[in-house]
């Protein structure tokens, strides 16, 4: 009680010397350490939490003397962003690898459509119940706000020219859709429909939210998804998107000219972990006839927003398959061959987009050190 009083996030103790009990803590994510005194015959704790130690990066008592000096363990993860050109055509790498960002932060990269120059990423707030969403520019490695002070159960989608920010935001149990300007406080966003389902990302030509009407924010994988069109302009809706057995769980734009849709379907209450198709882009309902199944791209594959082919990693090796806009044929899988002398390789557990000029991924990093204070009086 004490510590919730001081506003302290949930912890534990690590360490007790004498009538101390020392812990990490903190009020946002970074973790100090504090002290709460306590009486030893009745274990009852004596007034309310002191913070002995200010650094900028998390810090965690191991061990204490009896006559009072402190080992601290002093850490601090960070993730960066890190760019390989690619072949629009063929998804080779037409360059070396490239360090996008530099500032210490740890990110979460994420696919949300946007500008092709663009790749997006949060970064979380205070405690972390709450983030901000930033864009780098892939030629410049400049960052700037998309949007601030989200909760995480909100999910945000871009225009193609990364102006407008779409919010699927969780009411209930359900999502209502608004949109809003790049870098505005999200609630100036316009309300385009309340508890109507999730959005998932616009059409190639900005004028249409693709999103899921039956989307809930309990999770739940035997439910069957559908897509629908809705107008930015208008808020009105209309049916797209929908397989009489599969379920369609991610889909966005696709295609060096942008003129295609890439799509998951997952069979309901089936053992099929899921498979990709293309479809062309029109505004009318596409039939499952005319979908093209990517064969042997695995559920796990990235698309290209603004290219031809599909990543994956099998066996440890980067894999490509591409598509034949002119014969709507798909090819047999290839390796993705790197050039030498890069200074970070893509990995098979790192978090990875396609982005308009190549692969985008992230790594993170790990400093630890051993410092010892004196505890104060």
């Amino acid at each position: 009680m004490a510590l919730r009083a001081a506003g302290l996030r949930l912890t534990s103790p690590n360490l007790i010397s004498g009538d101390r009990i020392l812990f990490s803590g903190g009020k946002t994510e970074r973790s100090n350490v504090w002290e709460i005194r306590f009486a030893p015959d009745s274990l009852r704790v004596r007034g309310g939490p002191r913070q002995l130690t200010f650094g900028t990066e998390n810090e965690l008592p191991t061990s204490v003397t009896a006559s009072g000096m402190l080992a601290l363990d002093i850490a601090k993860t960070s993730t960066d962003l890190y760019l390989i050109p690619l072949s629009a055509s063929t998804g080779q790498p037409t360059g070396l690898s490239r360090r996008l960002t530099r500032d210490g932060r740890e990110k979460y990269a994420y696919g949300v459509g946007g500008a092709p120059g663009q790749a997006y990423f949060s970064v979380a707030e205070g405690a972390g119940s709450k983030r901000n969403d930033f864009a780098v520019d892939l030629e410049t490695g400049k960052q700037t706000p998309v949007a601030s002070g989200l909760d995480n159960k909100t999910r945000i989608f871009l225009s193609p020219d990364g102006r407008l920010v779409g919010y699927s935001i969780a009411e209930g149990d359900v999502f209502s859709i608004r949109v809003g300007s790049a870098g505005s406080p999200p609630a100036a966003a316009r309300a385009l429909c309340k508890g109507c389902g999730r959005g998932a990302r616009f059409s190639a030509d900005g004028r249409y939210i693709l999103f899921q009407p039956e989307a809930r924010v309990a999770p739940d994988p035997n439910r069957k998804y559908s897509l629908r069109l809705m107008d930015v302009a208008s808020g009105k809706d209309r049916p797209w998107l929908e397989h009489p057995t599969g379920s369609v769980t991610a889909v966005g734009t696709f295609g060096a000219d942008s003129a295609w849709v890439a799509v998951r379907l997952q069979m309901v209450r089936g053992v099929d972990s899921g498979r990709w198709y293309v479809l062309p882009w029109k505004e009318e309902p596409v039939p499952p006839s005319e979908w093209i199944e990517v064969t042997k791209a695995p559920a796990v594959a990235n698309f290209a927003p603004h290219g031809d082919f599909f990543h994956f990693f099998q066996d440890g090796k980067l894999m490509a398959i591409r598509f034949n806009r002119k014969t709507r044929a798909v090819s047999e899988p290839y390796e993705v061959k790197f050039p030498p002398g890069s200074a970070e390789m893509v990995k098979p557990d790192d978090i990875r987009l396609l982005r308009g000029p190549g692969l985008v991924f992230s790594r993170r990093a790990f400093t630890d050190s051993v410092w010892l204070m004196r505890l104060p009086g």
